[in-house]
């Protein structure tokens, strides 16, 4: 454990609440010129970087942030925004983790070609999809594509290492089909401070 861990863990709670709503609020609105709803007005980009989650979730249900995922990119791909994705996730098959292998399906269901579609399975979380393309891709623009609260934490670690990025916002699941996910989002963006300022920026 590092120093600056060992003094945040030391901070007093009153300090700690102001940090989370900075960290909260900091990343909600720093990024919104960059956020974008329409694919129209988006300049075309070579990538598109599709931040991956599951498909399916317990007892089979449909997980909408992933179908909305791949409508907004598909609806890039049919506006000629984009030349390529690179699908960014998760694909253990051992531990039923085929976030790429379902986004690339889904993608080539759509009608996108699978070369395509590039994948990359080191992105298990947000900041490692940023810092691999970072490390492959780093002065090549790209466009983000999630849902706008992700959007605006991807954009954040992106800006944070210089890349040219922008982000397409795929619709948003509704509170009332999914509350822990915005929820879980608040402690993601103190992490995303954590990841930017303390941690290594080494895959």
């Amino acid at each position: 454990m590092t120093p600056r861990t060992l003094l945040l863990l030391t901070l007093p709670p009153s300090i700690v609440f102001l940090g989370v709503l900075f960290c909260h609020q900091w990343i909600h609105w720093r990024h919104t010129a960059r956020l974008h709803t329409d694919a129209n007005k988006l300049p075309k980009r070579r990538y598109g970087l599709v931040l991956g989650t599951r498909k399916m979730l317990r007892h089979g249900r449909p997980n909408l942030y992933f179908q909305y995922r791949i409508d907004a990119a598909l609806r890039l791909w049919r506006a000629g925004k984009v030349e390529a994705f690179i699908l960014s996730g998760a694909n253990d098959k051992r531990l039923y983790e085929t976030e790429i292998d379902d986004m690339q399906a889904a993608l080539i269901a759509g009608g996108v070609p699978a070369k395509a579609l590039l994948r990359d399975p080191l992105g298990t979380r947000t900041w490692l999809s940023i810092l691999s393309y970072h490390a492959k891709f780093a002065k090549v623009p790209v466009i983000l594509i999630s849902q706008r609260f992700h959007n605006a934490r991807a954009l954040f670690l992106a800006r944070s290492l210089g890349l040219d990025a922008i982000a397409f916002n795929a619709e948003a699941v509704p509170f009332s089909v999914d509350i822990r996910t915005p929820v879980r989002e608040i402690f993601s963006r103190i992490r995303a401070f954590y990841d930017v300022f303390f941690s290594s920026r080494q895959l």
